[in-house]
């Protein structure tokens, strides 16, 4: 399947199916990396997921807090980012950047998709500046480094975004292109998530969706492939290394549900039987509840066959009691909402509960519901999960 398929179905539906063994694709979209902080010895990764800690060579990342963050690690100067609205005040058009000495960059996406065609379009202080980049790209990270100006793209598409140009590097003066760092050639992928200078050691270092790239006086020194696996200790986290490595599934699956505890005994399960996942067959409704969030992506399946409605739908194996009641065990540990949306490892585990032909699930969901309040997407999810209960119990 090609990125953009990937993409539209990963996009229009959020899938609900866990990866099996044999359908991991090279391009395995992991969460976004935001930031990178150094120390002598160390790289501080900063993820929508928590802060994580690797040392100058590839290993596994671990999990640290913000005040080690903060006292071990110098300050990024990453410019602050914000968003390019349109003139009437509520269209997202493209991305602004301040930097730390007040340059002000602003660039409008380009878009080619659907008969459409709209150019990227770039300015430095409100001046028009060329980027080489391609005209359908959009700039998807920005650093300015030793008076040069970097820029890393992808390519925005109806449903997601597609790999883009690559990363171009400019005298920040005089806006000459000084490099070009391609996909596929100089990085491992073509979607830039940020860049970043290492004060230290006076590096660059280049996120992309499946690695992180060392840049030395232009070159790509190094390259750490990323996957998601679970630490000595059982904990969920990063593994970086020179060749690529498949992600655990079942790393993914804690990760997107909530279900961290290491001392949790479903996970030495999960590892135990990692062919567990052979077994499952999953079915999403037309409305969308029953697909997953981050991680749990197309991207992820080779066998699209797999992926076809069932009906009646696929259910939990009867003796995935255990993973039932992890499930129950982290939404009973969810804070009130309060009308606040579901943060989306409880809408996660929800969904994965509701697709258990249990009797247990619908008083389980109805007081679960009453202890969290209303409000937000919880009365809606609860309703569609009501609604797939109903039709797994044949209840009318």
């Amino acid at each position: 399947m090609g990125w953009f398929l990937r993409s539209l179905l990963g996009s229009v539906v959020w899938l609900l199916a866990l990866p099996t063994q044999a359908g991991i694709a090279d391009d395995i979209s992991l969460p976004v990396f935001k930031e990178m902080r150094f120390s002598r010895d160390s790289i501080a990764l900063v993820s929508p997921h928590g802060v994580y800690k690797i040392g100058r060579k590839p290993g596994i990342a671990e999990p640290i807090d913000q005040q080690i963050l903060s006292k071990e690690f110098i300050e990024s100067n990453s410019p602050k980012v914000g968003i390019l609205r349109a003139s009437n005040g509520d269209d997202i058009i493209g991305d602004r950047w301040v930097v730390s000495d007040g340059t002000v960059f602003e660039s409008r996406l380009g878009y080619c998709d659907e008969g459409v065609e709209i150019a990227l379009q770039f300015w430095k202080n409100g001046h028009p500046l060329e980027t080489f980049l391609d005209k359908c790209d959009r700039v998807s990270a920005l650093a300015v480094v030793n008076r040069q100006l970097w820029l890393g793209s992808v390519s925005p598409g109806e449903w997601g975004d597609g790999p883009g140009t690559g990363v171009h590097v400019l005298s920040l003066h005089k806006g000459r292109l000084l490099v070009q760092m391609l996909p596929k050639m100089d990085l491992a992928d073509g979607f830039v998530q940020f860049i970043q200078g290492d004060p230290i050691r006076n590096d660059v270092w280049i996120a992309t969706r499946t690695a992180l790239h060392r840049i030395h006086q232009f070159k790509v020194v190094s390259r750490w492939y990323v996957s998601e696996q679970f630490s000595s200790s059982g904990k969920v986290t990063y593994e970086f290394s020179f060749k690529p490595r498949q992600s655990s599934p079942w790393a993914i699956f804690a990760r997107a549900t909530g279900i961290t505890e290491p001392t949790n005994p479903v996970w030495k399960q999960l590892q135990d039987q990692p062919k567990l996942l052979d077994r499952l067959r999953f079915a999403y409704d037309e409305e969308g509840f029953f697909f997953s969030v981050d991680g749990l992506k197309l991207e992820l399946i080779d066998q699209p066959d797999d992926l076809l409605p069932t009906n009646p739908p696929a259910t939990w194996p009867k003796d995935f009691d255990w993973l039932m009641s992890a499930l129950m065990s982290t939404l009973r540990q969810t804070p009130s909402m309060d009308g606040a949306k579901l943060p989306e490892t409880t809408f996660m585990a929800l969904r994965q509960l509701c697709f258990f032909k249990d009797p247990r699930v619908v008083p389980f969901v109805l007081d679960w519901q009453r202890k969290h309040s209303s409000g937000g997407n919880l009365e809606w999810a609860v309703d569609k999960c009501l609604g797939l209960q109903r039709q797994l119990l044949r209840v009318p």
